[in-house]
């Protein structure tokens, strides 16, 4: 759509392209303020994914601490009742050793889940990323690409308003020539005649007078 001036008068032919990269240069701050936002936001879930971990840490060593007390009271009891009791401190050793293998399992299991959805993050993180420093690649390739259309746009501009000036100039040479001409054959002494005695140039009408008629001068 095409501009105007406050005075009703139509606009610089630059206006339109400059407001095309005005609104890249929109669009480009608009992007970046949209990937900053995103790198905070995954910060802030990282931190909270640590919160998590040393949370899941310390309730184990509290589920953890009671185990290591009985299993130190059960040893105390098994130290003095060992002659009395040695069949039962082997059925509690097998089944100490089967719940810390138990235990060692889920530990295991957690640990590896929480790997398999650190690097799954890891991997969306990155192909985010990825696409956002396309997109960015793009947009400034783009921006590269509507520049050199706007320096061409200007020059061939710049050429025709001078063939313009040059065409104007010649026309106006011609014109003031053709005045001249007709200002010095008005000036001068024509011959000529026609059927009414007289010669019509320009709109006037000269009559030859007697003696021009009798012994024409030779023409200049």
């Amino acid at each position: 759509m095409a501009m105007y001036s406050p005075q009703g008068m139509e606009a610089h032919p630059y206006d339109q392209p400059w407001a095309i990269v005005q609104g890249l240069r929109k669009d480009v701050a608009d992007l970046r303020a949209m990937l900053h936002a995103e790198q905070q936001q995954r910060a802030a879930e990282v931190q909270e994914l640590k919160g998590e971990v040393a949370m899941l840490r310390e309730a184990l060593k509290t589920e953890t601490h009671p185990l290591h007390a009985i299993t130190h009271k059960l040893s105390t009891d098994l130290d003095a009742t060992a002659s009395h009791f040695s069949k039962a401190i082997e059925e509690v050793k097998a089944s100490h050793r089967q719940n810390l293998g138990h235990l060692n399992s889920l530990l295991q299991d957690e640990i590896r889940t929480r790997k398999h959805a650190e690097d799954l993050r890891d991997s969306r993180e990155a192909s985010r990323d990825s696409e956002w420093k396309s997109t960015i690649n793009h947009l400034q390739s783009e921006m590269g690409h509507q520049k050199q259309v706007f320096l061409s746009f200007k020059d061939e501009s710049v050429n025709d308003v001078n063939n313009l000036v040059h065409d104007v100039e010649l026309i106006m040479n011609g014109l003031v020539k053709v005045s001249h001409a007709k200002e010095t054959i008005a000036t001068q002494n024509l011959f000529c005649t026609d059927t009414s005695g007289g010669c019509n140039l320009f709109g006037d009408t000269i009559k030859p007078s007697y003696e021009s008629a009798r012994s024409p001068s030779p023409r200049r």
